[in-house]
C-alpha cells in the first residue's frame, strides 16, 4: 500500500480512496503511532478523519473534485478548524462568522487557534457561524462548514505557527481570516 493511498484510506475507491471502514483506520493509526505519533496525527489522522471524510461525505462535487482528490494524492493538503482562542474546541461557542456578500459569495472572519497542519495547509474546513442560534434551538443551530482556499487567499489568512514542547513532526498553529 502506497503512502499516497493512505491519504485517503477512509475515502470510497470510486474516489481515488481505500474505502476502508472505522476499525481499520484505528488499526492502521494504533500501528502508525507505535512507531511515530506525531507523523501518525498530521500524516494519517488529520488527512483521513478532519479533511477526507467530511469532504467526500459532505462536500459538493466540485469541492470533492478540487480539493479531495488532491489530498488524496498528496498534492493538496488541508486542515480542519475548529479550535477558537476562547472557546477551544466547543462547537456551540464558535464566534467565527460567515456572511454571505451581495455577491453570493460567503466571507468569513474570524480566529482559529491549535490547528494542526495549519501552517503547510493549501485549505481548510472551517466552522463558521451563518447567524445566532435561535431560541429553544441547540447551540449549534446556525453553524455550517465551509472550504477555504488558503492558498488562493493568501492576503485574507494570516497563519502563525506555534511553538511547543513535544512531537514536532505534528506542525500547528493559528490562523486569522480577514474576510476570506
Amino acid at each position: 500500500v502506497s503512502q499516497v493511498r493512505l491519504l485517503g484510506a477512509n475515502a470510497p475507491e470510486d474516489k481515488g480512496g481505500m474505502g476502508l471502514d472505522a476499525v481499520s483506520l484505528m488499526l492502521i493509526t494504533k500501528e502508525l503511532s507505535k512507531v511515530w505519533a506525531a507523523g501518525a496525527l498530521s500524516l494519517f489522522i488529520v488527512p483521513n478523519s478532519l479533511v477526507a471524510y467530511p469532504l467526500w461525505r459532505y462536500g459538493q462535487e466540485s469541492q470533492i473534485e478540487k480539493f479531495l482528490n488532491g489530498s488524496i494524492q498528496g498534492q493538496r493538503f488541508g486542515c480542519f478548524c475548529l479550535t477558537e482562542p476562547n472557546y477551544g474546541s466547543d462547537a456551540a461557542g464558535i464566534k467565527t462568522k460567515a456572511e454571505l456578500g451581495n455577491d453570493g459569495v460567503f466571507r468569513i472572519s474570524g480566529e482559529k487557534t491549535f490547528i494542526t497542519n495549519v501552517t503547510f495547509a493549501h485549505f481548510a474546513i472551517v466552522l463558521a457561524r451563518l447567524r445566532p442560534a435561535k431560541d429553544g434551538a441547540p447551540k449549534y443551530d446556525g453553524l455550517s462548514a465551509f472550504v477555504v482556499d488558503v492558498g488562493l487567499y493568501k492576503e485574507h489568512c494570516e497563519i502563525r505557527p506555534i511553538r511547543k514542547i513535544g512531537l514536532h513532526a505534528s506542525e500547528f498553529g493559528s490562523i486569522n481570516f480577514h474576510n476570506a
